[in-house]
């Protein structure tokens, strides 16, 4: 299990801390990789996603890049060194990784490509924009490029020769990028997205041609040329079409090459996957299927990298004949997150339009989830979930099915009295319209609501009877609360009803008077008099929160402006709650709603929909793309400070700070369990110099200085040993 801190700016001056859980070894898109071996490398996404790896993609450490832009672009010379680009930013370290730098923040363009040649001479290009540095990435010119198309990809064979491409357009400089000279396309209306080579002669150009118009769709060409003679001629190698209906989908695709030298080389073309062991003579077909936006590095013949959408990342020894994935944990947007206690946890997932469903358990506060198989997994998109106790829980599915040639949308429940590990479906009438929520106030009371329908239980499930029936699947109801056997709520669109007695009757209740049009997408009660909607304002087009003091008789809006959706809520007591919603948004109060402090989790991004406390100190968070996050509470402070566990979720050895260092350097290292560890250092011949650490320590994070006073300048190696794991990593002492 791999934890991610964040860390933002909290309630009250407090500080605000996260962890993913799910999926792993993080939930953000990822845009771009870049090894400097087969087993070293670092992969960049969405919201300054950061992640690198020492052991060919075994382990991953998430790294904080201290922007919360999309970065596009990572480049490396050795495994210190590397920069990564994005949008308006660009990004540097020294010491591979453990310490990122904003170097140029105020840029007003994307940068989709980072080349560098050395420690010093780099170089950016993106929107209708190339950049040059001669001082590592401290201060960036614009280059004079006559163009105004998007640029894509940029590499230099030595510090004055270098190549550019993009849309339509290929540039190539002889003054280190001062001046860039438009070079003849080998062919016309083409959109270049990647140029490399694998040395200053042997090189490879991609793109994709927009053929001429079809009678429904569009059709494209991929291509792909080679030169052999430093770029003045290049030759076609490789050539496939493919048509899509739709026409759109063209614009985010863009081919893909990479060479781990001048024979090997790997292609994600147009609707399949080439591999080539010539140097792009003769390509193998190595599967199909369309990839948009994905990236590939290859630095060796053995390591075949793909990052993507999702957080997907994925490793080819063969080329590609064959892949394993990186990354862990279900993609599936989490509907609904519930703890039983600090350790025990469950959590359901939708596939959206695949109209699928996971089950998840976690017995260890989430750092590990276990997809637990169910017989609702193919039976719609679980849209929620509730559990009376840590056996006996209900999921409600939205599933759509068809009858002969007809298609069918119908509202499902589920069961379960063994936590999770089987379920009874409950619901069998498929003439119930969709469900969307769930609740029960004990194990035999509960309600399910959907498109114009209310469901009811007094009997735990048994059997279930429909209690409210619109016209035509409205009103849409997207929350239910029961706060006793009598009295229950439902909330939807533009309507909150209530009954007093046990569902005989729904009547309306007047929510908001200057909201005349809503969806409520939460709804609790925190104790008899307070409760709580949330959901978003279709007139201020910003999500809301509302509270009642009343039992529910009259209702405030207490909490609006963002410009996102409200869609999960909980509250601690009538004082202390949570709300969160679009792009990692967290909003939360001490003070029964009176004040709020918003704020977006740093590095999410995802649409969350779900956040449940087991109590002041510990919480969850969940939403889109499978996210999980765990949230802790520090009652030191006035606010909420989630921060990680004391205790290390695996193995861990970082890198030296600083490196080069100059005779001290601190190495520090995070053991999961009490073990005995050896820590030692070695020249470049393998002789041991120094030992740091033999002895038997307490899992956590440790953190000892090497002084290296004696010792000669040059390379050294540290290595850190436990029962059934060792790691090891280059440091180097500079004098």
């Amino acid at each position: 299990m791999l934890e991610l801190l964040l860390v933002a700016a909290g309630l009250a001056g407090g500080v605000r801390k996260a962890a993913w859980q799910n999926p792993l070894p993080l939930g953000n898109d990822l845009h771009d990789a870049f090894f400097v071996d087969t087993l070293t490398g670092w992969c960049v996404g969405s919201t300054g996603a950061v992640v690198k790896t020492s052991d060919g993609g075994a382990t991953w450490s998430i790294q904080e890049s201290k922007t919360e832009e999309i970065l596009l672009a990572v480049n490396f010379i050795d495994s210190l060194h590397g920069w990564a680009s994005g949008n308006g930013v660009i990004l540097g370290t020294t010491d591979g990784g453990d310490h990122w730098t904003v170097q140029k923040n105020d840029l007003d363009a994307i940068i989709r490509s980072v080349f560098f040649l050395d420690c010093l001479h780099g170089w950016g290009c993106g929107d209708s924009i190339v950049i040059r540095t001669s001082d590592g990435g401290h201060s960036w010119t614009r280059s004079v490029v006559d163009s105004a198309f998007n640029l894509r990809s940029i590499v230099f064979h030595s510090r004055v020769k270098g190549w550019l491409v993009g849309e339509n357009r290929i540039f190539t400089t002889t003054d280190g990028g001062l001046t860039w000279i438009h070079f003849p396309s080998p062919m016309a209306d083409v959109r270049f997205s990647r140029i490399a080579f694998a040395n200053d002669r042997i090189g490879w150009l991609v793109g994709v041609r927009v053929l001429p118009s079809v009678p429904i769709g569009i059709s494209l060409a991929g291509y792909v040329w080679k030169t052999t003679d430093a770029g003045q001629t290049w030759g076609t190698v490789h050539a496939d079409t493919v048509s899509y209906f739709c026409e759109v989908c063209y614009i985010n695709f863009y081919p893909d090459i990479v060479f781990a030298d001048s024979l090997y080389g790997y292609l994600a073309s147009m609707a399949a996957f080439y591999s080539t062991t010539d140097g792009g003579i003769h390509w193998d077909s190595v599967g199909l299927g369309i990839r948009v936006n994905e990236r590939y590095a290859l630095p060796g013949r053995g390591a075949l990298y793909n990052v993507g959408f999702q957080s997907q990342i994925m490793k080819s020894s063969d080329l590609g004949n064959s892949w394993r994935q990186l990354s862990q944990g279900t993609l599936f947007s989490i509907t609904k997150v519930q703890f039983f206690d600090t350790l025990r946890g469950c959590a359901v997932a939708s596939g959206g339009g695949e109209a699928k469903s996971n089950y998840l358990l976690t017995t260890d506060r989430g750092m590990n989830w276990n997809l637990i198989s169910a017989s609702f997994d193919d039976k719609g998109a679980a849209t929620g979930s509730y559990f009376v106790d840590s056996l006996r829980g209900w999921v409600c599915t939205d599933w759509f099915h068809t009858v002969g040639n007809t298609g069918y949308t119908s509202g499902l429940i589920f069961g379960t009295t063994n936590g999770g590990h089987s379920w009874t479906q409950e619901v069998s009438d498929t003439s119930y319209n969709r469900l969307f929520g769930i609740h029960f106030c004990d194990a035999r009371n509960g309600v399910a609501v959907g498109s114009g329908n209310i469901l009811r239980t007094t009997d735990g499930g048994n059997t279930w009877s429909l209690q409210f029936s619109g016209f035509g699947g409205t009103p849409e109801f997207y929350a239910a609360f029961l706060q006793d056997s009598l009295t229950g709520w439902a909330g939807g669109l533009d309507r909150l009803y209530f009954t007093t007695d046990a569902g005989h009757t729904w009547q309306v209740r007047d929510t908001l008077d200057d909201m005349p049009s809503y969806s409520i997408k939460s709804l609790i009660f925190s104790s008899r008099n307070i409760g709580w909607i949330a959901g978003y304002d279709w007139i201020s087009q910003s999500g809301f929160v509302g509270r009642s003091t009343d039992a529910g008789l009259t209702w405030r809006k207490v909490l609006a402006g963002y410009s996102g959706d409200y869609k999960g809520l909980q509250f601690a007591d009538d004082l202390q709650g949570w709300a969160v919603g679009n792009a990692g948004i967290v909003a939360s109060t001490v003070d029964g709603g009176v004040n709020w402090d918003v704020k977006a989790l740093p590095h999410i991004g995802r649409n969350l929909q779900s956040v449940f406390l087991i109590d002041k100190n510990n919480g969850w968070v969940a939403g889109e793309g499978g996210a999980i996050l765990r949230l802790w509470t520090d009652s030191a402070t006035t606010g909420v400070k989630l921060q990680p566990p004391s205790v290390p979720p695996a193995f861990t050895l970082y890198q030296n700070y600083p490196n080069p260092f100059n005779p001290i350097a601190q190495i520090r290292y995070s053991i999961p369990y009490k073990e005995h560890v050896l820590l030692k250092i070695f020249n470049v011949l393998g002789q041991d110099v120094a030992t740091l650490m033999d002895e038997v320590q307490e899992p956590g994070e440790k953190s000892i200085e090497f002084h290296a006073g004696n010792l000669p300048s040059g390379v050294y190696y540290y290595n850190l040993a436990v029962p059934k794991h060792f790691e090891t990593k280059k440091m180097i002492l500079c004098k």
